[in-house]
């Protein structure tokens, strides 16, 4: 099994360096412990957001598809708070610019092993409780600067300890998290991820 995902790692690979920067699609996701709107993009020591300003003019000198780039740091973190984040104050009442269908995300949760899937229902109960969980969608948080996406790291879990969130290699993930790199991969069909931050 690791042989082959190590196989299909390198194919991908050697595929996208054939393709022309204008095609690809990148997700830079940025980092969000605690899950507080006033540490996303947090990093000790570091200045993600600038670090990310960084990035999206290196990929568009580049020639890769980006519109509507902020100017500062600070401008992107605005933008971002706008909409929906990981904050469940605000996660009713914020525009969300990106979902994915209760349905389709069902039919991706089951191509998961079956093991996978009633540990994640077990400990979460069904997706439709899950916070993220609106109009029978599963809000997707962060902006699209033309084809590249700057997203907020889902949380790995809610209303629990936050260390056990972030640092527990047992926790199994919530639906919301689930749904978001599903998005990522199969609705978005983005070509490489870039995490960064804490």
């Amino acid at each position: 099994e690791r042989a082959i995902f190590v196989a299909k790692l390198a194919y991908n690979t050697c595929k996208l360096s054939q393709k022309p920067n204008a095609e690809k699609r990148i997700a830079i996701i940025l980092a969000n412990y605690p899950t507080k709107d006033g540490r996303i993009g947090n990093g000790v020591g570091l200045d993600t957001p600038a670090s990310t300003l960084q990035f999206l003019h290196a990929l568009k000198t580049a020639q890769y598809p980006i519109a509507n780039c902020p100017s500062t740091g600070n401008e992107l973190i605005e933008r971002l708070q706008e909409t929906v984040t990981n904050s469940l104050e605000t996660v009713f009442t914020s525009a969300c610019w990106q979902s994915i269908d209760l349905n389709t995300y069902q039919h991706y949760f089951a191509q998961m092993p079956e093991q996978n899937q009633q540990a994640v229902l077990t400990r979460w109960g069904k997706p439709n409780t899950d916070p993220k969980h609106r109009h029978g969608r599963m809000m997707i948080a962060g902006l699209r600067l033309g084809e590249v996406f700057v997203g907020i790291q889902p949380a790995r879990g809610f209303n629990m300890d936050l260390n056990a969130n972030y640092h527990d290699p047992d926790l199994v993930p919530p639906h919301s998290y689930l749904a978001y790199y599903f998005w990522l991969r199969h609705e978005y069909q983005i070509d490489a991820i870039i995490h960064l931050g804490k």
